[in-house]
């Protein structure tokens, strides 16, 4: 066992440990209600812009900063046939260096002229060592040549306001939660 949040005399909290809390807090993805909260729109028959905000994957924090935008390009769909791609966040880590790193790719999926289904993606825990994860952050549907929506794959998660009871002035209170006023304290 290992104190994380302790003082050491040297350097010691590492990327996977503070990786593990954050999925502790925010579980396997989560988008956080953070600037535009990584909102994707339509720029044009083939590019989908994704807005800044914070994103939790496999407890890792991936980030587009403030005022800043991120865009994807997407292969023209064909005339008559229905496609869904999905724009996913690509995890790598260098297996030499360990070096850890993120970028937006698009993969794209079959063309069928009824109800095309979604690509397969390689989402693997990153926990594991995975060096490569593919983390579904969008899907983009495609009819024809032009682009009909654009589905969120990941849920927005931020804490809720904690409403607190008053505190109570009686001693024999019994039920639980509640806290006894300071002002009922008795000096020792």
């Amino acid at each position: 066992m290992e104190l994380v949040t302790g003082y050491h005399g040297k350097n010691h909290v590492t990327a996977a440990q503070i990786a593990d809390f954050n999925r502790g807090i925010f579980g396997k993805s989560a988008i956080l209600d953070v600037g535009n909260k990584l909102e994707a729109s339509i720029q044009t028959a083939n590019e989908i812009v994704i807005k800044d905000g914070v994103a939790m994957f496999d407890g890792r924090e991936v980030y587009v900063a403030y005022g800043k935008n991120e865009t994807v390009n997407i292969v023209s769909g064909t005339q008559g046939m229905k496609r869904n791609d999905i724009i996913v966040v690509k995890y790598e880590r260098e297996l030499g260096t360990k070096i850890e790193k993120v970028t937006l790719k698009v993969i794209n999926g079959t063309p069928d002229r009824v109800s095309p289904s979604d690509p397969k993606v390689s989402d693997i825990d990153i926990r594991t060592g995975a060096s490569v994860s593919e983390k579904p952050l969008y899907r983009v549907r495609l009819n024809g040549t032009a682009i009909e929506g654009i589905d969120r794959l990941v849920e927005i998660k931020g804490f809720k306001k904690h409403n607190f009871a008053n505190p109570v002035k009686t001693l024999t209170e019994t039920r639980e939660g509640y806290a006894l006023d300071a002002t009922m304290g008795k000096e020792l």
